[in-house]
């Protein structure tokens, strides 16, 4: 094969792992159902087998000021967590109305299927009798 004819098959291949590297470190955005407050996904989460990003999952929900987010993780093998807090649980409450990402990894030494679970409330404030 000339020269010529081969840059466009290579280009091609380079194309090819561009994206199949870039889907690896995609983020989901976490859409509500209409009256809904939680969502679960699930999901396979690869290895850090020197592909960056392979054994991390970004997720990106849009939530307002004040409210509560809660969200906890499991896997088959048990090793996949928060970036955050290396735990299987997070919750804070948002400080901003917008976009919020929270982040898994999979520290294990093999690919897994994870379940990601996410809870929004409202601002609850106490209540005060008189």
């Amino acid at each position: 094969m000339q020269m010529k004819k081969r840059i466009p098959y290579f280009l091609a291949l380079a194309m090819i792992f561009v994206m199949s590297a870039t889907d690896l470190s995609a983020q989901t955005r976490i859409k509500f159902a209409r009256g809904a407050t939680s969502k679960t996904v699930s999901g396979t989460i690869g290895v850090n087998s020197g592909v960056a990003g392979a054994n991390y999952r970004s997720f990106v929900l849009n939530v307002r000021s004040g409210q509560t987010i809660s969200a906890t993780v499991s896997s088959k093998n048990g090793n996949v967590v928060f970036t955050d807090n290396d735990g299987t649980s997070l919750r804070y409450r948002a400080s901003y109305s917008g976009d919020h990402e929270i982040n898994i990894y999979n520290g294990g030494a093999r690919k897994t299927t994870f379940f990601f679970s996410v809870l929004v409330r409202e601002k609850t404030f106490p209540i005060c009798k008189i």
